[in-house]
This record gives C-alpha cells, structure tokens and sequence, in this order.
C-alpha cells in the first residue's frame, strides 16, 4: 500500500492481485455495525483484472472496497469492473444474515466512484447510492451484522481465508475519505458529501 492523491488529499494506493496489499484495524465498539449505520467512500478501479470465485487471476474481478473479515462470515462492499459488453457492479455483501445486495453501475478504469451503504432498523431498510444518487433500497429485509460486529476492518481486501493472499478479492486502485457513520444518513447529506469532496471542501 501507498499514498497518492486522491479525492481530498492523499489516498490509499493497493496493488491487487499481483501485489496484495490492505489495512487492517482492529474490532471495536465504535465499527460494530448495529441496527443503524452508514460506509461511505470513494473507490477508483486502476485496473479490472483479479481473482475469481476459484481464486484464479481473471481480466475482470470483483475488488473489495471495505469488508469486515471475510466471505465465510462478516460482511464487505465492493466493485465489479466488467468488459464493455458486459454489466458492472457496485455491492454489499452480509454473509452473517446470508444477503446479496447490489445495482448496476458504470464503473470507468481510472475514475474515482463514491458508494455509499446506509442501513436502519424500525422498519428495516437498508439503502445503496452511487456518485450521491440513490440506486437501490430493500424494505423489510431483516439484515443483522451480529456476526460482522466482532471481527477486524479491511480497507482494500478482505481477511485471509485461506492462507495470506487467497481469495482475498484484492483492489487494484485506490480508496479515500472512507468513513463510518453509527446513523443513517439522509439523500441530502449523502449528495452534499459527494458534493464538497468533489470540490475540494473538507467537512
């Protein structure tokens, strides 16, 4: 991992699958994810190729952006850079509550995307936007992060799972401003974040 510019500032540089790299920080109460929380960041796609679900080196891969642990237990938001012809997509995965939300999105090699998941409860609602714009809600799902709550954070790759760099879905690109709320955002706030990052002005 490095430092380059970024959104605002310096952002965290990986080197995906040829050069495996992430942060790690460690469990505690203030990233237990409960009944209301919001990941908010901005991710961009250097290169699309990665590993696959065989933990093989493909042209096209899904790069996790944020995860808690990894895909045998916790939770992660990622991208899925995809050939012209094909649909690309931005997600989150629950594995604790067994739940695959995402929505199709364009994602450009090079850019900067901004992704966003808020989640509530009474009624629960759990909510993706992409670049301040709300691309997708589910109602009534019944998402829980019990699992997820006790386990380390990961920027930019999730935990090994088996052994140090297998299936571990690595970024090959960079993230910043990534930030964790313990409420839901709103639109506005959503779409004004977007918006003053965009233009250079720290909140």
């Amino acid at each position: 991992m490095q430092l380059v510019p970024g959104v605002l500032g310096t952002a965290a540089k990986f080197g995906g699958y040829q050069n495996i790299g992430s942060i790690e920080v460690p469990s505690s109460p203030s990233l237990s994810f409960g009944n209301v929380f919001t990941i908010s960041y901005w991710v961009r796609v250097d290169d699309p190729a990665g590993e696959n679900a065989f933990g093989q080196f493909v042209p096209y891969a899904t790069q996790i952006a944020v995860a808690k642990r990894h895909d045998a237990q916790g939770l992660f938001s990622y991208v899925s850079p995809a050939p012209p012809s094909s649909p690309a997509y931005v997600g989150f995965i629950d594995y604790g509550a067994g739940a695959l939300f995402d929505t199709q999105t364009p994602i450009e090699t090079g850019k900067w995307l901004h992704v966003t998941v808020t989640h509530r409860s009474n009624p629960n609602r759990l909510r993706l936007y992409v670049n301040g714009k709300l691309a997708r809600t589910i109602e009534n799902a019944g998402f829980s992060f019990d699992v997820a709550n006790a386990l380390p954070l990961f920027l930019g790759a999730q935990a090994p799972l088996f052994g140090p760099n297998l299936y571990r879905y690595p970024l090959n690109g960079a993230l910043d401003e990534v930030r964790i709320y313990n409420r839901e955002l709103s639109a506005v706030e959503i779409f004004l974040t977007v918006l003053s990052d965009r233009y250079g002005i720290a909140g």
